[in-house]
């Protein structure tokens, strides 16, 4: 999936563009079905400017944060819900509790495996985000 989508060659749209293609979908995770994405990022970015008026790059953030959504949308690789929305999480090393649901990792075989139950894992330590894989 890094190799694929990692091209970027999927198309060439503005933010604004993509904020309105996630009109588009319907992500079953999230509790507010009735709204449409956009309404959410434009809240999300609202609540963060109110919350940290200062911090622009922030605000931004808090727009863009669902936009790899649009990854659900057939001329964008039409993967399934649960290869793109809800939270992700470091793979490769011990599940922390901390991560939303917790409780349902402890059915991962993963976490069975010697190998992955260390605090890093596979990974050496300040290895760079760059170099770790995520759910």
């Amino acid at each position: 999936m890094r190799a694929d989508f990692g091209k970027l060659d999927k198309k060439v749209m503005s933010i604004w563009e993509c904020c309105e293609l996630l009109n588009e979908v319907v992500d079953e995770s999230d509790p507010d079905l009735d709204e449409p994405q956009i309404q959410h990022l434009l809240q999300s970015a609202e609540a963060i400017r109110k919350d940290y008026p200062n911090e622009d790059w922030l605000h931004l953030t808090a727009l863009i944060h669902d936009l790899g959504k649009v990854m659900t949308l057939p001329h964008f690789g039409g993967l399934p819900q649960w290869a793109v929305v809800g939270d992700t999480f470091p793979v490769g090393c011990a599940f922390d509790e901390s991560n939303v649901h917790h409780k349902y990792l402890l059915e991962n075989p993963d976490l069975h495996n010697p190998a992955y139950n260390t605090k890093n894992g596979i990974y050496s330590q300040g290895c760079g985000l760059n170099n770790v894989m995520m759910s």
